[in-house]
């Protein structure tokens, strides 16, 4: 399918599409990710798709593909023609064929409410999808091995697998003014590079460029790695953190020692506000199973009280 025939293709099939629920307009769609978004997981090969429920299309030459970033981002979210096909089952109501499965969070939403999105609003001057939004996660590369995670008791897990090469293409898609959700894993872990990167974007304008969005489990945020944070487009910092209940803390999270993670994430704290900044924000997630249900008020006041999210 030609790209440049979007604006077209999608005026036949809202008018031409059978819904998939009476209750539904055609106009309204569960979400915007095959219109705007990429998940990517760089592992032996490189796994692309439009999010984690999707099956990936994969990229053997992976680092060719992060030399000629961003525009190998740009043709192969335009057009690659299987991406191309599952987004026409998409606008068709056909969301099994478009490879939405049903444990989707937006599709069972999209469902029972029937809020969703508006195609239009994603499509470019020319009528174009354009690509806003990378999902990368570099997992299972960690230095924590949490029990509720890949257990190496039960899978043989090697946490070497993603390529590091792929910060490259990381730095130039925000530079270019993209956002990117960077989960892990680990992000901070050296053989990443990340750290350089957002020096390189810390020179930019800020207003100029995109920004990262970055899950962490803290343990690597040392005094030179928040002052690097700070002053770089980071718009969010989430800490995985679970519980507050030390000793509870180190059994689900092995690897992370409490009194480094809670200190690294309150000197986050103190010199984001210092330095009288209102970014990033800093998250405390939170796993709720059996160990923390019982106290994940607690959890919540004490988040609440050091003045995190």
């Amino acid at each position: 399918m030609n790209p440049d025939s979007w604006k077209a293709m999608t005026d036949i099939i809202k008018h031409n599409a059978p819904a998939i629920n009476t209750t539904h307009s055609t106009d309204i769609h569960p979400c915007p990710a095959p219109f705007s978004q990429l998940y990517i997981t760089p592992r032996t090969l490189l796994d692309l798709r439009f999010c984690s429920y999707h099956r990936p299309i994969h990229i053997h030459d992976q680092e060719s593909f992060y030399e000629q970033c961003p525009e190998s981002l740009k043709t192969f979210f335009l057009k690659n023609s299987e991406l191309n096909q599952r987004r026409v089952a998409f606008l068709k109501g056909d969301y099994e064929k478009a490879g939405c499965q049903k444990g989707c969070f937006w599709y069972q939403e999209w469902k029972t409410t029937g809020k969703g999105f508006i195609l239009d609003e994603y499509l470019d001057s020319d009528g174009n999808p354009y690509l806003k939004k990378l999902w990368l996660s570099i997992g299972p590369d960690c230095n924590a091995t949490c029990r509720y995670c890949l257990d190496p008791s039960e899978f043989h897990i090697n946490f070497n697998t993603c390529s590091p090469s792929v910060m490259k293409m990381a730095e130039s898609f925000v530079e270019n003014g993209g956002k990117i959700l960077l989960t892990g894993g680990e992000p901070f872990l050296p053989k990443f590079k990340l750290l350089p990167a957002l020096e390189r974007l810390a020179k930019i304008d800020r207003h100029k460029i995109g920004h990262f969005d970055i899950h962490t489990n803290a343990t690597l945020l040392d005094d030179k790695c928040i002052d690097t944070i700070l002053r770089s487009p980071v718009k969010t910092i989430n800490i995985s953190m679970d519980t507050l209940r030390p000793d509870l803390f180190e059994y689900l999270r092995r690897g992370c020692k409490f009194d480094t993670v809670w200190g690294n994430t309150l000197s986050l704290v103190r010199e984001r506000n210092a330095r009288s900044l209102s970014y990033p924000s800093i998250v405390i997630l939170c796993a709720v199973m059996r160990d923390t249900y019982d106290h994940l008020d607690e959890t919540i006041s004490k988040i609440v009280d050091q003045g995190l999210e």
